[in-house]
This record gives structure tokens, sequence and C-alpha cells, in this order.
């Protein structure tokens, strides 16, 4: 064994090619990175469209169907999913992974140009950008005092958002809950009937009479003088005082059809505090940028901000997810740190020597430092998946240094001096612990380079572990015989008859385990005397284990306490904010009672949400300070809200599910008539609430919201010289309203918004009344307008509050969240019932969100488990050089299920892809053990050993160092669990 020899004969190079790992390992764990995830470029694209005042309906035809028609035929779109809301629509294009996300975002970009000329005149703002599934809010601030609420929203938009925004890494810094200044021109429409104008007319007056134009340049006495016409409007009389008609010698002033406020927009969103009223600022990062670092650069930008405000201006922390990423970034770092000492006790408790047990726990430090090195090399960050990896590695690391510092110590008492013993014990079990190795190395590969969305997410973690894995075979082959040779000493014949009570203990284990030892060779005897009986129990248990997967549920991932949930509700459709905050406080009340809650942040109207709907974030206090856990207050505020009248609910352990953003249980129906979309969606929802541990059902279409409609004549619109763009635009304009102008008085801003006073805006009778300029001039003379009223008529309907599509077809989302049972299970019986409903030609309903996650990670973990069992046959081939043995190996492969789902089944666990990935793992653990086994069983009947008795041998001999990492690897990862 070249590395054993070279590093027992030469001690100080070995040691310094260790100490240089441990210095690279330091620098690179210093540079890495701390995130939640890792970071993974999705070739996903959304293209978001603001287009206010349109419906659902408006924004379904008028925009997302020509949007999804242009990049439907881009090479390698896999799905289109769009949301139609009011005033707002967006599309999010899937790629095929393989695809480059910035190709693919330039392309899309490029389609979506190509289609501007068609879209409305009125969209206020196109965005195409690549998907984030981190680009979540980082932080949130809640800025309060004793100003008033539009002093708050200057100061939050003009010191505070622009600071932030320049921040390196910082993507988007949205305000949440600001008044801001706007100038409103109410018109009468009394008067401006009688005046014979237009909301055309009045508009563009107004758009000309605030300007400042260049006018070129002059030269004078040998200077260019610039010419700049100064026309922009400085005061509010002069708004007042514009003129917006003069005919006949009389001047009609904007005074005279329409009184002028200065006041605030109308609210459009709400964000409060712990109950109190707030200015909110959600910060977004950047795509790729590290989400610790951002959070660090924006806490100190906030102590600058902070001296800038005025006194009595408070600035807080609503919600900071760093602090959720580095606690539990700590938490796994710290169980490393717990796992290693237990995996070390046991290894002494085994040993019952200290050198040769410091020798192996030496392996695990020195192997975690070196593995930061590939980490770093290979561009990953230290986040749950790397960490996880390497928690799970420790058991492992310790792995191979124990089987050699055990056959080291067995070799050493023969008798050998240190040196030799150290270099036989490496050597006769180098090709096994290679292959053991190997082994696990091969099972970890495919998980790193498994397909799909889990795939992305799981590359760092298996290249993670199999990069540790590989750097403690060469600890075991290097540093673990160096120190061997020049340390070991037998002790443990002389700690016979202490009165240590650790030795007592060590001895008594060691007594324990020798007649253990004795047993199970007696065992082993009674198998191999009995080998048709032990297949067939074998074989029965195998097929047994089969039996216990329907009583293991199954989920997507499984649960834990964040110390945080999140209460989402809403109101009945056309609820108006101011209304649905009123409806929020008693909410916030209730959770506010319990003593485990730390703080309530809530947002109304925020992002794309309309104001009927909202969000409580909930902050526990932490896990030591309260007696209930996340899951259990959400089970008590389930029962205390169910009784709330006017809200509805969704309770969840985690963002996005419930409150019409889906659930744990999604299941979609998809279709072109809204009507049979309507009728099967409503016997889905049935199906879903009568399912066992399906919670808060509920459904993307909602309540009708209630919506007046103009239905236009087009006929007469033609004869009297009218359109529909012009009619649409006219009573737009006049109820939602038109900024012609933005005002800037001192050093606040403002639009200048014109719409009909709200008393002229209720009833239809008035809104008959509005004016539309046509076209054609009777006698020769223009001005000619028409009432709506001679073209339209009125009814009042119930509209759609949102918009759902699927791959370009309508679809409906019934969704409800778990309770009492697994996700998996409720998902698949859900989905069992719904199936049973009859559906037209070109309908059809099936699993959608997380269930279609889960069914895509789990094939992709079985297709990894597969490729692993092939890999192990291949090394196992190699390593014997023979195609059976390494069949004998692997028919213990088989067995391992039974212990896995009676051990889920044992703890109430769910069939996730963490346990699967388990499961995977375990593949390679039991390879490892048998090929112990079985590779010393040859040696020994290679030296002329009968067969049944160099069986019985090598179980009893490698007993021992079969245990002994068995343990570890136990112990190691019990702080995890």
């Amino acid at each position: 064994m070249i590395l054993a020899k070279i590093s027992i004969n030469r001690p100080v190079f070995a040691t310094m090619v260790i100490f240089a790992l441990l210095v690279l390992g330091a620098y690179a764990f210093q540079d890495l990175n701390i995130d939640m995830f890792p970071d993974v470029d999705f070739p996903i694209v959304v293209v978001s469209v603001v287009y206010p005042g349109a419906s659902p309906e408006n924004m379904e035809t008028e925009v997302i169907k020509k949007v999804e028609d242009a990049v439907n035929p881009l090479s390698g779109v896999k799905h289109i999913e769009s949301k139609c809301l009011e005033g707002y629509a967006y599309s999010v294009v899937t790629f095929e992974l393989g695809k480059n996300a910035d190709v693919a975002s330039q392309e899309v970009r490029e389609k979506v140009a190509g289609i501007t000329k068609d879209l409305p005149k009125d969209i206020e703002e196109i965005v195409i950008q690549k998907f984030d599934p981190k680009a979540m809010p980082i932080i949130s601030l809640a800025i309060s005092g004793d100003k008033s609420p539009r002093e708050l929203t200057f100061i939050a938009k003009e010191t505070v958002k622009k600071r932030l925004e320049s921040i390196q890494g910082v993507g988007n810094v949205e305000l949440i809950g600001g008044e801001e200044r706007e100038i409103l021109v109410e018109l009468d429409l009394t008067r401006v009937e009688a005046l014979n104008l237009n909301i055309f007319d009045i508009q563009n007056r107004l758009a000309a009479a605030s300007m400042d134009l260049p006018g070129g340049t002059v030269k004078r006495e040998g200077r260019d003088f610039t010419v700049r016409t100064l026309g922009k409007i400085t005061s509010l009389d002069e708004i007042r005082d514009l003129v917006v008609k003069n005919e006949n010698g009389r001047v009609v002033k904007l005074r005279d059809i329409g009184e002028i406020k200065d006041t605030t927009k109308e609210l459009e969103s709400v964000s409060r505090l712990n109950g109190g009223r707030a200015v909110a600022l959600n910060i977004v990062k950047q795509s790729g940028a590290n989400t610790v670092d951002v959070a660090k650069r924006i806490k100190a930008r906030l102590e600058e901000v902070r001296t800038l405000v005025p006194a009595g201006v408070n600035i807080v922390i609503a919600n900071d997810n760093s602090v959720f990423t580095v606690e539990a970034v700590n938490d796994v770092m710290i169980n490393i740190l717990y796992g290693s000492i237990l995996a070390v006790l046991v290894i002494f408790l085994f040993l019952a020597d200290v050198r040769p047990t410091i020798i192996s726990a030496i392996a695990i430090p020195t192997s975690i430092i070196t593995t930061f090195i590939f980490m770093k090399f290979l561009g990953f960050t230290l986040n749950f998946m790397t960490l996880l990896g390497l928690s799970l590695a420790v058991g492992l690391l310790i792995d191979d240094a124990i089987v050699v510092i055990e056959n080291i110590y067995r070799n050493f008492g023969y008798g050998k001096n240190r040196a030799v013993a150290a270099y036989d014990g490496t050597s006769e079990i180098a090709l096994a612990v290679l292959a053991t190795t190997f082994s696990l190395v091969v099972v970890f590969v495919p998980v790193a380079y498994m397909q799909g969305i889990v795939g992305r997410f799981f590359y760092a973690f298996g290249m993670t572990v199999a990069v540790s894995v590989l750097v403690s075979l060469f600890v075991a082959f290097t540093l673990t015989p160096m120190l061997s040779s020049r340390f070991l000493r037998e002790e443990h014949a002389h700690h016979k008859g202490t009165k240590n009570p650790i030795y007592m203990f060590t001895n008594a284990w060691n007594d324990f385990f020798d007649k253990l030892n004795g047993w199970y060779q007696s065992t082993v005897r009674y198998a191999l005397s009995h080998r048709l009986l032990i297949i067939l129990i074998a074989l029965f248990a195998f097929i047994g284990s089969f039996f216990l997967i329907p009583l293991i549920g199954t989920e997507f991932l499984p649960q834990y306490d964040r110390g945080e949930l999140w209460v989402s509700f809403k109101a009945g459709p056309g609820t108006s904010l101011e209304e649905t905050a009123k409806l929020a406080e008693g909410v916030e009340k209730t959770i506010a009672n319990h003593k485990e809650v730390r703080s309530i942040y809530t947002t109304i109207g925020a992002g794309s949400d309309p104001p009927s709907r909202g969000t409580i974030a909930v902050k526990m206090v932490d896990l030591g300070e309260r007696n209930l856990s996340s899951f259990q207050l959400i089970e008590q505020l389930r029962e205390e809200l169910s009784t709330y009248a006017g809200l509805r609910f969704a309770i969840a352990g985690e963002e996005g599910h419930g409150g019409g953003s889906g659930g744990t249980v999604e299941i979609s129906i998809s279709g072109e008539r809204e009507e049979k979309l309507m009728a099967l969606a409503s016997l889905v929802e049935d199906s879903v609430r009568a399912t066992p541990g399906a919670v808060e059902t509920d459904n993307s279409l909602g309540e009708g919201k209630p919506e007046m409609q103009l239905r236009l004549d087009r006929e007469r619109m033609a004869d009297l010289g009218l359109n529909i763009a012009q009619v649409s635009l006219a009573v737009r304009y006049l109820v939602n309203g038109v900024v012609p102008l933005r005002f800037r008085e001192g050093e606040y801003e403002a639009d200048v918004r014109l719409r009909l006073k709200e008393a002229d805006r209720k009833n239809v009778s008035d809104l008959s009344r509005i004016l539309v300029p046509s076209s054609k001039e009777p006698n020769g003379k223009g001005g000619y307008q028409v009432p709506l009223s001679y073209v339209a008529s009125f009814a009042d309907a119930s509209a759609l509050s949102e918009i759902n599509r699927y791959d370009r077809q309508k679809t409906v989302k019934v969704f409800a969240n778990n309770f009492g049972r697994f996700a998996g299970d409720v998902r698949a019986e859900a989905l069992q019932k719904s199936a049973q409903i009859p559906t037209p030609p070109g309908y059809r309903i099936y699993a959608s969100g997380e269930a279609e996650f889960q069914a895509e990670a789990f094939g992709y973990i079985l297709q990894a488990l597969l490729l692993s069992i092939i890999l192990i046959y291949v090394v196992l081939a190699s390593q014997f050089e023979s195609f059976t043995d390494p069949l004998s190996i692997m028919l213990s492969l088989p067995m391992s299920l039974l212990g896995a789902f009676l051990g889920l089944l044992l703890f109430r666990s769910s069939l996730s892809i963490m346990s699967l990935i388990g499961i995977v793992m375990l593949m390679g653990l039991v390879t490892k053990n048998a090929i112990l086994l079985v590779d010393f069983a040859k040696q020994s009947i290679a030296k002329g050993t009968e067969r049944t008795e160099a069986l019985v041998k090598a179980g009893s001999i490698r007993l021992r160092p079969i245990l002994m990492p068995t343990f570890a690897m136990i112990f190691g990862m019990l702080p995890l669990a």
C-alpha cells in the first residue's frame, strides 16, 4: 500500500501534506457564502403585465393569449402557466432544463417585443425576467412614527427606499401601505355636459399646459446661449386657472367644471406591524446574490439611514429571512459537531482505548475541512443541502479510519511493532476499504446527477458527500497509519480490574460484546446449516416489506418547526381595502393573544393580491421559550378562526400555502368553457372537502366579483361616428381616472388625476350622460358629441376575480392544506375521488402544484437508486474479478428495505425525497458491510480455510469493524433527527 508506506516512512512529509490541506480548507471556508439553498439557475421566464383598470377577462383576451401565442413556438418550451387578475397578469414560461436561462430570457423578450404593437396602448408596464425561486423579500421594514401617513410615505420613498436600492445585491424595493400625494381634479358631469366638453379635450389641455422644452441655442457677443421655454406648472392655483375652453369670448377654467383637491392617492395596499399602521418596504435581492451578505449590507445601510430620518420616525425590521438562513446553517453545523462527538464516543466504547479513538476521530475534522477546498472549487455555498450532506457523512468520514485502525489494532495485538502493524493492517484491508468507499461514491454520484428540478438542488448534496468520502479515504490511507505507527499503544489490557467508572463501563460493554460475538457465531453456523429456511425467511421478509408501503404516509418534503407561520385570508370579491383591513384587525388580536407569538406583520393588497386578500406573517419566540410547536399553534388558530365572520383562512407553516396561492393539496381542471370548468371545479372541491385530512378547501375562482357591464350597440356607434376604443377610454378615464401630467411643488412631486366626482360615478343614470366626441360633423360643424346612453346599455353582473391558464387552456385550481395526515396521502385520495367525476371531451382533471414536483422527484430518485445498484455491481465485479461473487453481496440490498420501512412506520415518518435519499444511502452502507465480510472470507478461503469456517470467522472478526461505523453513523445522525 504505497500511500501508507510513504506516510509511515516519512511522517513529517505526511503531516505537512495534511497541514497544508487544513490551511487551504480553512481559507476556503472563510470564502464560502452562506445561503439557505444552492444557487440554481432555472430556465423559467416570467412575463408580467400591468394594465390598470382591465378586468381579468380583458387581461386574458387582449394580453395573455397574445403573449402565449408568441412564446409557445420557441424551442424547448415545456409549460406555460398564466394568471390574470384585475389590472395585472403574468405568464410563467418553463423551458426544458437543458435550455440556457439567459438565452431563454432573451428569446422571450424578443417575442414579446414583436407583439407590443398588438397590445393595448394603455398598458403601463411589461416586465420580463428570469424566475428566481429565492426572489422573495429577504427583509421587510416597517416605518412608523409621529408623522402623517403622507410624510412617512415620502420619507420611506425618498430617504429610505432610494438608499436601499443602491446597495449591491438588492434587486427591488417594494413600498406597501404608503399614502402618496395626488392632485385630484373631480369633474362635475353636469357642468361638463352643459359646456359641451369631453374628457379627451380636458386631458389634452392639461397635458399641453405643463412642459419645459429646449429651444436650441443663439449666439450673442461671441457666446452660445441655450434657449429654454419654462412652462411647468408650479402651483395649485395655476392648475385651477388652466383654460380648458375659450369660445365666443367665454373663458372656461378648470375650477369652473370641477373641484381641485390636494389629497392622497387611493390606497392600494395596507401594512401593519403588531397591529400598528406602518409604511412597509419589502426588499428583494438580485438573482444569484447571497442572502446573508445582502442582508448584512442592508442592516449596515439602515444604521446610516436612521440618522437621516426626522426624530420620532422609527425604522424596524419586521421580517428578516436571513436570520432563519443563518440559524438553520448554524444549527446544522452544531449538529455536525454533536454528531462527531457522539460518533467518537461510540468508537471509544468499542476500543476502550484513548489513542486509537483519537487517531480515528481526527479523520472527521480533517476530512470536513479538506472538503471545503473542493466545495469552493465547485462553486458551492454553505447551504442547507451541502451541510446536510456533511452531516450525513459524519459517520461515513470516520468509517474508513475505523476499519483501518481496528485492523491495525488487531495486528498490533499479535505482537508486531507499531510501524509493521500499521503497514500490515492497512495493506490487508486496503482493497476492501477501496471497494467500500467507491461503493458509497457510486451511490451518491447518481444522486448528484439526477434529472429535473430536484436534481439541480441535490447536485451540491451528492457531490459534497462523494467528495468528503473520497477525502476520508485519503486520510485513512495516510494520516491514520502514520499516527498509528507513532502513537499506538496497548492500553485495553491495563484497564482490567480498574476502578475508573469510564473503563468499568467499557469493560462491561466489551464483555457483553464478546458474548454477543459468540451468539452471533452460533447464529451464523445455524444459518449456514439451514440455508433453505433462511432464504425463505429472507424472501418472505422482502416481499412483506412492500406491504408496509401503504401504511407509510408520503409527502414531498418533511415538515419541520420553523418558528413561524403564515395566515392567509381573503374577504368576498369586491371588498374594499379599508373593509378588509378592518376585518383583519380582529384576526391580529386573536393571534397576539398567544404568548408564543413574538411579532405579527400584516400586508393587504401587496404585490399581485387584490384589496380583498392579505397575509399575516407570524414570528414565534425561540423554541426554548415556548411550549407549543408551530404545528400546534396552527391547529389552535384554525379552531379559533373557523367561526370568524367575513374572512376565509388558510394557515400554513410555509409561505405560499393557501389563501389563493395554492396549498399542499392542489388539483387542476383544464378546458375552454368557463361554465363547465366551474361545474367540474365544484364537484372536485366537494371531493377534496370529503377527503379526511383536507382542510381549508378553496378554489381559484372564488365568488364572483360584482361588476357593472356596458353593452355597446356597434351599428348605432358606426352611424354616430364612434368606435369601441374611444367609448371604452372615455368611460375608463372618467371612472378610473387619467393622469395627464405630474406636478412638482418644492420637494414634493405628485400625479394630477382627472376623473368624475364620486357622486357622478355611482349610478347608471349618471354614467349614461358621459359625452363621447364623434368623428362626424353634421351641418359642417365640429364638436358633435354623443351621450353614452345612445350607444350603450348597462347591466349588473358577476365577474371572475381571477383567471388561470395552463398550457394555453383555461384552468381552475382546487386547493387545500393537510392536517392530521401526510400531504401525499390526502392528495392521492382526493385525486382518486376526483378521477371518478365524468369529464366532457377536451376537459381533464389532474394533480398539480406540489404533487407534480413529488411525482417527478420520486421518479428521478428511483432512477438514481437503480443506477446506484448497477454501479455498485460494477465496483464489486471489478474488486472481486468475478461476475457472480458480487451477487452474494447485492442480495443483502433488498433486505435493507424492510428495516427502512419499519423505521419509517415506527417513528411515524413519511416517505419523502429526504427519506428516499436515506434509502439510497442505505444501499451503500449495506454494500460496505457485506464487502468487509465477503472480502475477509475470500482471503481465508484462499489460505485454505474451509468455506463454512471462513464465513463464521469472517463474521466474528468483522463484527466489530462493522458495528463500530454503523453505530457511529447512527449516533452521528441523531442530532439531525
